[in-house]
């Protein structure tokens, strides 16, 4: 392969001869590239605000969000969690690192600026009190340095602050040559067209003065390169090497060929190849393994800015960070580590000498054997506790200076962003992400508010692209980009025209056609990799080129020797079969050095784990020292000597961490469905820093774990099914016969029924509490642990549950409204045993009573504790029937039911109504609550609120009154039925916020239904009081009642934990009783209120008076307004539009004898009142002969309460109420002096 390349680089020589062309080729800092904009994509030009444009807090430059989001620390530690996800596409590490190298060629911000512009201010970033990492003494008022990005300084004050490209926008080469003539300059050795090197042909060392970055302060020397960079980790400084490698190869090659060629034709020939060979690996190499389908070349386009757009380099291309594993792994040609190791990475930032120690070719090896992590909210902890640590100082964290970074350039949020690229909204987490898990945590986070999300946070949770490991955000952002800087580039490699680089077609082909591998075998001692370098595949094993045979293993790995079963078994875990045996021995060659031989078999395809518990460590795996083992699918055996060095983070390689390894005599099987793993290790090792010591006499405490889904990534996180803890066995000693897992036959268990099918029993073990709940139910069992506001809130919680038939106990806390939780830090319950029989779900388990983890478990003490419990009909958390609460003191004794605690908690596990007494998880009770909410469902917020809104809207219509009476009889009836079904499934309990509620509307509903009976009445007794005030009593009453039936629906829907899409409905039904209130034909708007204070304001009476007339043409339709000002004296339309209207009833109709028309105008001001409502306006002027019946009738009709004569306005409701008939307000209106009429 090598000779094939050399041989074609030869015959292409001459085609590469330098010509006038190459003054036309990329200059250093990009200036030219495009000859109408030459600006464009240069050096300091400013980036681009599209597609994406600013959101500024104040439009100007104050960050996004203006102090109303979430700290980004906190956002940060937050997303943590155990189970770091590898890539699911099988992707290496060269994705990572090749898209972090791109970035450095054509993106660099920077805090300070000196020529371009103004520097940034400082923006510290707060953390969080008792942070584990940045405040472990629990201080408090630390922050986290942060400085904005400078920006231009010319732009007007009133305009967005816009940031700057500190180099080209191109990928033109620039990391590897600068983006200036004068950094260039200080790379070159101005002989034979090469490049400066150091000794071992790498990157020169700094000594000419170049401003290279050192975020961490080192005070060694860096090196130098294109990229100020280029130190900042060994895979990126490894890379930096290779392309420098192969320009000065390029140029010897070219000088062999052309011996005339002075320096500087051979620098711009081996150049121009060089940036070609780059771009080629980005679009047909590194794009395509992202999955990103870009549209194929078209040719340049001169009217496309190819300048990086700020979100794209602020937001969409730090996806990449997430990627990021702790190891920067170094393997040989046989894909072994190396004897110096691999390289922790946050030991290596900005560290070349230790980068280096042993070159790049085991780094480069590396990076095709490293599965890279997948992309999503979980961070490295190097990158997210550790970035760029020296001795234990000056880390930060990279997650939150990310989310901290878009909102310093005005970044939108995560909705809006999705709409500039013509995405839909999200409106719930769990649209955002598919991780249940990752949905609840940005819900809890950002209040349940997708429109309050960071746009980068949410862009990394999304759901990937099919076929894609980006999420749709990213993935457009990025496609948009990489389109721009391609097609906007006039010396792209592919542009075929005149004035581009000038590559013949043939040449096109062989770049191409020449792969990021070919250059590595090229320009390195690298004699062997995959013949894919960017995807792990089992098929594919190592290739070497065939001059290079030697090298190779004389013969292939054998398999290893199946593991023997020791002396002395134990079943560490029943349900899922892990099985430990040992054989304790003294080592060959001394007398009394102890050494134990050790067995494990579990029923897995993925890897299994053993470790000794750091007694320190109160149970958890922290400072364990573990030893994990698996069998790959050639049968051979590996095992890792490792330690849990950081909380949260699978074990590292003792090894990887400045260790040893101290096992030895690995054999391995997969047989029949059984993975089988034997070591042996020393009793005591000289690794005292990494290796526990096991116990010669007496107990060693054991945890044990192992990978249930097949997967051999041993940091694969094994979930709450496969683990387990609080076994203490005496190795060094003979054990007749197997025994259980934790032997509880001797605890001294008190029973306790805390309602009728739930029974508890707890007992003390040692500093340990076993506890067993024993509920009648098919479904998940739980209880809470000392909640903090007799509900739920923070309750350490215990779930024990059957997923597949295999049962689990879950350690979780809750947060009161949300699920609780998952235990983030550890699981502090071991289970003993469950079963399920004849409706009985039983589960036993057993916890630490301080389990030293203050922040999600709760210590029991001797003290009565408040206790809850929970039960569901199925294992999911979608239903449950069943819930109470009772105080409890697990070390001196039970107490009595807590009766005056209110129980409402308000979380999925435990959210229907409480129960004290008498509560079982089906039957007869699920029905009795089941038709409760049925009849209250269909009463309160439909009938109830229909009724109302008929009185509101519905008089017009001839039978309102009749259906109103009928429907709020009906309502009261069936809710006295729905009161009665709770009675009796509560035992007349009252201690939920609901049922306090209901006995309130019941105390107010039958008083209501009397007032409304008087309120119809035509004549009332004299002691009754004034009959205006008993109707507007009803009507307060009324809106009252209709207000707390609401608000009993929604906390019944809460306590019945029913489905979110009839939550969702009834919150619909709320907006558009909103809608229908606010926006009636009833309610005069604001610009009506204003029109009249204008003309009121006026001298002449004419002015108000055309103003109300407008008004009123406003509320009515123009066939109306018409009739209305034409007046009609027809006696039969007058009477059917005052019965159509409401006003008057057919009776009444029948017994008006109007004689005269001062009678008719009196009696029909009576009707007018009678049928006037608060919003609308009338007018009844003699002069514009509208003082009609019919005139009056129509406005009635309207639903008129204000009614306008001449130049006064007059609320006749406010004056006389408005009694459905009779004469008492037509006494009223003639005792008035008010009302008068146009003279």
């Amino acid at each position: 392969m090598m000779r094939l390349h050399r041989a074609i680089s030869l015959v292409l020589l001459p085609l590469l001869l330098p010509t006038k062309s190459y003054a036309a080729y990329y200059s250093f800092d990009g200036w030219g590239n495009n000859l109408r904009n030459p600006e464009w994509g240069m050096a300091g030009s400013e980036l681009l605000r599209y597609p994406v444009a600013s959101a500024y807090h104040d439009g100007i430059s104050n960050m996004t969000g203006g102090g109303r989001l979430p700290d980004a620390r906190d956002i940060s530690v937050q997303l943590m969690r155990v189970d770091q996800i590898s890539s699911k596409r099988r992707g290496t590490d060269f994705i990572t690192y090749l898209g972090q190298l791109f970035d450095h060629d054509f993106d660099l911000n920077e805090h300070t600026w000196h020529d371009w512009g103004k520097a940034g201010e400082a923006a510290p970033i707060p953390i969080p009190v008792c942070d584990a990492w940045f405040d472990a003494d629990c201080d408090g008022g630390k922050v986290m340095e942060f400085t904005r990005t400078g920006y231009n300084g010319s732009t007007p004050p009133d305009q967005p602050r816009q940031q700057i490209n500190g180099i080209t926008s191109f990928l033109d080469g620039s990391v590897v040559y600068g983006s200036s003539f004068d950094w260039a300059s200080k790379l070159r050795t101005f002989r034979d067209g090469t490049l400066l090197v150091s000794d071992g042909n790498l990157l020169p060392w700094n000594i000419g003065g170049l401003p290279m970055a050192n975020d961490v302060g080192r005070e060694d020397l860096m090196f130098a390169a294109g990229d100020k960079r280029a130190n900042v980790n060994p895979a990126v400084i490894a890379l930096q090497v290779l392309f420098l490698r192969n320009h000065n190869r390029l140029a010897a090659e070219y000088k062999a060929a052309n011996p005339t060629w002075v320096d500087e034709d051979l620098f711009n020939a081996a150049r121009k190849w060089n940036v070609a060979q780059l771009q080629a690996i980005c679009w047909y190499e590194y794009l395509p393994s992202l999955g990103l389908a870009i549209e194929a070349y078209g040719g340049y386009k001169e009217d496309t800015n190819p300048s990086i757009d700020n979100f794209f380099s602020t937001v969409a291309y730090r996806y990449g960070h997430s990627e990021v594993g702790d190891i920067v792994k170094r393997v040989d040609d046989h894909g072994m580590e190396i004897d110096k190791g691999h390289l922790l990475l946050q030991e290596a930032f900005f560290s070349p000498q230790i980068a280096m120690s042993a070159g790049i070719e085991p780094i480069l090896r590396g990076l095709a054997s490293g599965i890279q992590w997948e992309v999503d909210t979980l961070y490295s902890p190097s990158i997210q506790h550790f970035l760029f640590n020296l001795n234990g100082h000056g880390a930060t964290d990279l997650l939150a200076r990310n989310i901290q970074r878009g909102r310093d350039h005005g970044t939108p949020l995560y909705n809006r962003c999705r709409q500039h690229f013509g995405l839909s909204r999200k409106t719930s987490f769990r649209e955002v992400s598919p991780d249940e898990e990752v949905a609840m945590t940005l819900s809890k986070i950002y209040k349940g508010n997708v429109d309050m999300c960071d746009a980068y946070v949410c862009g990394l949770a999304e759901e990937h692209v099919m076929n894609s490991g980006l999420g749709e955000l990213f993935y457009a952002s990025m496609t948009n980009q990489y389109t721009r800087t391609r097609d906007g580039d006039r010396f792209y490699f592919e542009n075929p025209a005149e004035d581009g680089p000038g590559f013949t077609a043939a040449q096109i082909s062989e770049l191409k056609a020449t792969h990021l591998r070919d250059l590595i075998l090229l320009n390195t001692d690298v004699k062997r990799l995959p013949a894919n370098i960017f995807f792990m595949t089992e098929e594919d094993p190592w290739i070497h080129t065939p001059e290079d045979d030697a090298s190779a293993p004389s013969s292939p790995p054998q398999e290893a020797d199946a593991p023997t079963l020791g002396d002395h078994s134990m079943m560490l875990h029943r349900e899922g079969g892990y099985q430990l045996s040992w054989t304790t021995g003294v080592v060959d060659g001394t007398e009394d050095e102890l050494e134990i031989s050790i067995s494990v078999s579990v029923p897995t395809t993925g890897w299994i784990g053993i470790g000794f518990e750091n007694p320190a460590a109160g149970g958890s795996m922290y400072g364990a020292d573990m030893v994990i083992g698996l069998v790959d699918k050639w049968g051979t055996a590996f095992v890792h000597d490792c330690y849990s060095r950081v909380p949260g983070v699978p074990p590292q390689k003792d090894l990887d961490i400045g260790g040893a390894s101290d096992v030895y005599n690995i054999a391995g099987t997969f047989e029949n469905g059984v993975t089988t793993i034997s070591f042996s290790r020393k009793f005591v090792t000289e690794d005292t820093q990494f290796d526990l010591p096991i116990a010669a006499t007496g107990d060693t405490a054991v945890i044990f774990s192992w990978q249930g889904e097949g997967s051999d990534d041993i940091e694969r996180y094994h979930g709450s099914c496969c683990r387990g803890r609080g076994t203490s066995i005496e190795f060094n000693t003979e054990v007749e016969e197997a025994a259980p897992a934790l032997d509880i036959s001797e605890v001294a268990m008190t029973a306790y029924e805390a309602a009728a099918g739930v029974n508890l029993e707890y007992g003390l073990m040692g500093d340990s509490v076993v506890i067993t709940m024993a509920y009648e139910t098919e479904g998940y069992v739980a209880i809470g642990i000392d909640p903090s506001d007799g509900g739920m809130t923070n309750a350490d919680m215990y779930v024990g549950r059957f997923e597949g038939g295999v049962p689990v106990i879950e350690d979780r806390y809750a947060l009161g409204t949300f699920t609780p939780e998952l235990d983030s830090t550890t699981q502090d319950a071991t289970l003993v045993q469950a079963s399920r029989e004849g409706g009985i779900t039983s589960f036993t388990f057993v916890r630490l009573l301080d389990t030293l983890d203050p922040d999600q478990d709760n210590v029991i003490e001797d003290r009565t504790m408040a206790v809850v419990w929970a039960m569901g009909s199925a294992d999911s958390f979608d239903y449950h029937a069943s819930r109470g609460k009772f105080n409890l003191n697990f070390i001196g004794g039970t107490e009595e039911l807590d009766e005056d605690a209110s129980a409402d908690y308000g979380s999925d596990v435990a959210s229907a109504d409480n129960c004290t007494s008498n509560c079982t998880s089906g039957g007869a009770d699920v029905e009795l609550i089941d038709n409760h909410a049925m009849i209250m469902g269909l009463t309160w917020p439909l009938l109830c609120v229909m009724g109302v809104l008929i009185a509101r809207f519905g008089r017009s219509w001839r039978y309102w009154l009749r259906v109103h009476r009928f429907i709020q009889t009906v309502v009261v009836s069936l809710s006295f039925v729905g009161q009665v079904f709770a009675f009796v499934y509560t035992g007349g309990s009252l201690e939920t916020t609901h049922g306090a509620t209901a006995i309130f509307i019941i105390c107010f509903t039958t008083p209501q239904a009397v007032l409304g009976v008087l309120s119809c009445q035509k004549e009332l007794p004299d002691f009754v009081f004034d009959p205006e005030s008993i109707k507007r009593l009803h009507r307060v009453v009324g809106y009252l009642l209709t207000g707390f039936c609401l608000w009993q629906t929604y906390t019944g829907m809460e306590m019945y934990n029913v489905s979110h899409k009839y939550i969702q409905l009834f919150y619909a039904w709320l907006v558009a009783l909103c809608v229908a209130t606010i926006f009636s034909n009833d309610i005069i708007t604001v610009a009506d209120i204003s029109k009249i204070l204008k003309a009121s304001t006026a001298s002449a009476g004419g002015d108000l008076q055309s103003a109300m007339m407008d008004i009123l043409r406003n509320h009515l339709d123009e066939e109306a307004h018409a009739e209305l000002m034409e007046g009609s004296e027809d006696e039969e339309d007058c009477t059917e539009d005052l019965i159509r209207a409401g006003v008057i009833t057919e009776e009444e109709a029948e017994e008006m004898a109007i004689k005269k028309k001062s009678e008719k105008q009196a009696k029909l001001m009576k009707l007018l009142s009678n049928a006037s409502r608060k919003g609308n306006m009338g007018v009844v002027s003699e002069r514009d002969r509208t003082y009609t019946r019919t005139g009056v009738a129509k406005l009635a009709a309207q639903g008129v309460k204000v009614t306008i004569i001449e130049n006064n306005v007059y609320d006749l409701e406010e004056l006389f109420g408005d009694h459905p008939g009779g004469d008492a307000v037509l006494t009223k209106v003639n005792q008035s002096h008010a009302m008068t009429t146009a003279p």
